[in-house]
């Protein structure tokens, strides 16, 4: 009865045995009187489970490991070493124009159809069993469905070994690189671009100084200034003002031209293939011509942006808020968000600016370039009549925004601009000869600060007169000499520095606007007031 009762115990103990052994964990076992067998039971009771949290474990670690292959966003895919195509994901199958990964595979049977060279497969195969580390990584080019344009692709193969099919197979991972091709030959051919211009302006610039140097000489020789008189004087004060307006265009050119040079490569590689197509956009969007606004607007635009930006969780940065000020698009910003979220977005923005002052700059080069030509032509004729300039529609702030760019170099060795524009209506004038006001102006104003301190630029009405306010924190004018700086050649500063011209010329071309220049002036505070008729 007892051996009876052990081999009927040690027959259902095998029969679940092999239910484990099938996968089948039910297992139901029943127990004797006997401990040493109920012991045996116990383990294998143990050892069943410890099977079932193991085989659990795989089957969780091949879900986790599968989905992560599904939904990667880089292309993976698995070949024989022969070259027959088991699997792939979807992003794989997107790459080669597939709508399902099935429907690549059945496509793609043999991984030589994929290489627009089909033999090249074989040789990166080699290259890869022959590399001891079994890794290898090349660019190259696939043919996608039904397309007749090859795809560049990054590759990126190693030899790994398949346990469901005891062999060693080939993993793929692939990434579509087209668009970065295009984006680097687009940086190339913008680099060339720019590089084409800043040669063409400096060629411009060197036959403008070379012309300038000859006229300026022949001014010395001519009795200097004071023997041609202050007109012949006035004329030599025009020649310098457009030259330092070239020599401040050209430094900004430089100064920024190395900037991108340095950083857009680096930006290109390093943002999506959204992010640079918002980059692209954005740049164009701020190519656009520049709408001059108020100073309340523009402090509008500013709290906007910000409330823009704190809505969307973007740190509301003063730089960023300024830069995107800049670019005038604050009305479309909301299709920009994915490039603005990221934090290389101001980066990008800052970028794209850069870009655009250059931009602006070469255009101050070409106007500058033009100005010295008139008054080259003038000197070279002994001639001290100016080519005629028509009386025109203008708008104040343009000419003064025209000013600023030039001193540009010059503003951001440490001064701070406040613009205040409360009024951009039209009034007619001379551009030219205003936009030398405005330069004589802002130029003493920098040097009396020494380049470091506020500058406040105000235009806004006055009973019928447009009112532009030249503000600066300098030490001011001493009071004994104020009664002197309207005079002809009265000057204080360094020899080579000035000639004692610029106040008397802004007055006469103010008078010839039916206009008024004033100042005021004490320690840390000097204002000159230009008063324009609004309709003359």
């Amino acid at each position: 009865l007892w051996a009876r009762r052990v081999l009927t115990a040690l027959d259902a103990f095998q029969r679940e045995t092999r239910k484990v052994a099938s996968g089948d964990y039910s297992v139901a076992l029943e127990y004797t009187p006997y401990e040493d067998l109920n012991s045996i039971l116990n383990e294998f009771e143990s050892l069943r489970e410890k099977i079932w949290l193991k085989e659990q474990d795989l089957r969780d670690s091949e879900y986790r490991f599968r989905r992560m292959f599904e939904d990667a966003q880089i292309g993976i895919m698995h070949t024989t070493i022969e070259g027959s195509v088991l699997d792939m994901n979807q992003s794989m199958a997107s790459i080669l124009g597939c709508a399902t990964p099935v429907e690549a595979v059945e496509y793609y049977s043999s991984a030589d159809r994929l290489f627009l060279h089909p033999e090249e497969r074989k040789s990166l195969v080699h290259q890869l069993q022959s590399d001891p580390q079994g890794k290898i990584r090349v660019k190259t080019e696939f043919v996608a469905q039904g397309s007749q344009k090859p795809i560049s692709v990054s590759l990126y193969l190693s030899r790994v070994f398949d346990p469901q099919r005891s062999e060693f197979i080939v993993e793929t991972f692939c990434e579509d690189i087209s668009e970065i091709l295009k984006a680097e030959q687009a940086i190339l051919q913008l680099n060339q671009d720019l590089e084409r211009k800043v040669s063409e302006r400096t060629q411009h610039l060197e036959i403008a100084l070379s012309d300038l140097r000859t006229a300026q000489e022949h001014l010395v020789q001519s009795e200097k200034l004071a023997a041609l008189g202050q007109l012949i004087a006035g004329i030599a004060h025009e020649i310098n003002t457009p030259l330092g307006a070239i020599s401040a265009s050209n430094e900004n050119i430089l100064s920024l031209l190395k900037k991108v040079l340095e950083n857009l490569p680096w930006l290109m590689q390093v943002l999506t293939l959204e992010q640079r197509a918002s980059f692209y956009q954005l740049y164009e969007l701020g190519s656009r011509e520049i709408v001059l606004i108020s100073s309340a607007e523009l402090r509008q635009k500013r709290k906007n942006l910000t409330i823009f930006l704190e809505r969307h969780g973007i740190p509301p940065e003063a730089d960023f808020i300024d830069n995107l000020a800049d670019l005038g698009i604050e009305g479309e910003l909301e299709k920009f968000l994915p490039l603005l979220k990221d934090p290389l977005g101001q980066d990008a923005v800052r970028m794209i600016n850069e870009m655009l002052s250059m931009e602006r700059s070469c255009s101050i080069i070409n106007e500058a370039s033009d100005k010295a030509a008139k008054v080259v032509l003038a000197l070279k004729t002994f001639s001290h009549q100016e080519q005629s300039e028509s009386f025109q529609s203008l708008r104040v702030q343009e000419g003064l925004e025209t000013v600023l760019t030039l001193f540009q170099n010059k503003i951001k060795l440490g001064v701070e601009v406040v613009r205040r524009y409360d009024f951009n209506d039209p009034i007619m004038g001379y551009p030219d000869k205003l936009n030398q006001v405005w330069t004589n102006l802002i130029s003493n104003a920098l040097q009396a600060m020494e380049y470091k301190g506020t500058l406040e630029v105000v235009v806004r009405k006055e009973e019928s007169f447009v009112l532009v306010e030249i503000v600066d924190s300098g030490p001011g004018i001493p009071e004994e000499i104020q009664n002197k700086i309207f005079e002809p050649f009265y000057t204080t500063k360094k020899p080579g520095e000035g000639s004692g011209l610029g106040l008397d010329i802004s007055r006469t071309i103010v008078l010839e606007h039916k206009g008024a220049i004033t100042f005021k002036s004490v320690p840390g505070h000097t204002v000159f007031s230009v008063r324009l008729p609004v309709v003359i």
